[in-house]
């Protein structure tokens, strides 16, 4: 894959299966820019509707990563995993099959 074209209907089925976000943290853990690169590490602690049920609260261990094109921070990369132990998180995630 090298293109958007390649990932836009995975991220249209993905955006379809979230709605009702009621909040969103991210508590950083580190984060640090060299050149035109950039990342973020931390957690994120949101509470919205996974398929079609009712607003829950998870969170989620996260990567982000940013790349400066034109002067502009766009995200590279996002990569996210529940926090161990999580339920909420694992049974929000399972709702995406």
């Amino acid at each position: 894959m090298s293109g958007w074209s390649d990932v836009e209907g995975a991220f249209d089925w993905l955006a379809s299966k979230f709605s009702n976000c009621t909040s969103h943290d991210l508590d950083v853990m580190a984060a640090g820019v060299s050149g035109d690169l950039g990342y973020i590490v931390g957690t994120e602690h949101t509470t919205a509707s996974v398929g079609g049920e009712a607003p829950a609260p998870y969170a989620l261990r996260v990567t982000l990563i940013f790349r400066r094109e034109d002067g502009e921070w766009k995200a590279a990369h996002r990569h996210a995993d529940p926090v161990l132990g999580d339920q909420p998180a694992r049974e929000q995630l399972a709702r995406l099959k």
